[in-house]
């Protein structure tokens, strides 16, 4: 292992979460890397007798124009990582072949939009999405072309209500249609009754990285009931189980997570919890051994909040 390596495994950065991409050329450390690691970059530059000439970037505003799936490269064929829904903040760190490298405000996670999913600026809103999966329509009626699908949580500004419908204008300014019955203003309440919730999500599909009910993987729905409930929960199932609380699984409660390696489903009784599970392609309710290599990679159980 280079000593560049070593320095920057002291760090204990998560490409996941930080960029700095970093590497020696010759004589010169060159990459790319936020401003924020500026000081730590130009100090080990100093330390392993190299010229810094590294691309400092400084993240810019943007919203997502729709909801998009969040890719792990700079390519179309690239899977998806993580999802941005309509009107998500992000920030744009750096552009490359068509593509945005982002990083998700609500989770704080590093991927890739197509740059023209990506509106420049801030997107102020009014009203919050609450139904499990809605649209937004060309005009005030059914039978009007589809511009986006929407899913709980999604933020939206109002401009008018009237009857069973809402004018609201998406991010870029276009105008559209949404049931009245989606919406609440301002931010819903949460809530705290995780069976129900869960209940909800019960046969929506699975998707990789996806977290709503449109699709969704397994810490997709632990994060998606937890931000029901009011808590933001990180994306992955491995910070999902370091930012819990562990409890003892006799002492579990409906909203607790199982754990294991590489999976995590949410609790709702005695021995039983619901989970998204590439195994049958959906959300479904089982016991928290039911499938075969469960147990060996069980983790324990952690509360959240």
């Amino acid at each position: 292992m280079s000593d560049l390596q070593l320095r920057l495994d002291d760090l204990q950065l998560d490409a996941r979460h930080d960029l700095l991409d970093v590497h020696v050329s010759g004589r010169l450390l060159t990459g790319l890397a936020e401003v924020r690691f500026r000081e730590q970059l130009l100090g080990l530059a100093a330390e392993l007798e190299l010229e810094p000439a590294v691309r400092f970037v400084l993240p810019r505003p943007g919203v997502a124009r729709r909801p998009a799936a969040l890719l792990g490269a700079p390519a179309a064929s690239a899977a998806q990582v993580n999802e941005v829904l309509l009107g998500d903040p992000v920030e744009v760190l750096h552009d490359r072949d068509g593509f945005s490298l982002v990083r998700t405000m609500a989770d704080d996670y590093l991927g890739w939009l197509r740059r023209e999913l990506i509106v420049p600026g801030h997107y102020p809103v009014t009203h919050t999405v609450t139904a499990l999966r809605a649209h937004a329509y060309a005009g005030p009626r059914v039978q009007a072309e589809r511009l986006a699908d929407l899913s709980w949580g999604v933020q939206l500004q109002v401009r008018s209500r009237g009857g069973d419908w809402a004018h609201v204008l998406l991010p870029g300014g276009q105008d559209a249609f949404v049931h009245a019955r989606a919406l609440v203003e301002g931010s819903p309440g949460p809530d705290t009754d995780f069976a129900a919730s869960c209940a909800r999500l019960l046969h929506a599909p699975y998707i990789w990285g996806g977290n709503t009910a449109w699709g969704l993987d397994c810490s997709g729905l632990a994060q998606l009931v937890h931000a029901m409930a009011g808590a933001q929960l990180p994306r992955d199932a491995d910070e999902q189980f370091a930012a819990g609380t562990p409890v003892e699984p006799d002492e579990a409660r409906p909203g607790d997570a199982a754990c294991y390696t590489g999976h995590i489903g949410i609790i709702t009784g005695p021995e039983t919890m619901i989970h998204a599970t590439g195994r049958t392609m959906d959300v479904r309710e089982d016991h928290i051994f039911a499938t075969q290599g469960l147990k060996e990679a069980f983790l324990g159980v952690v509360r959240f909040g």
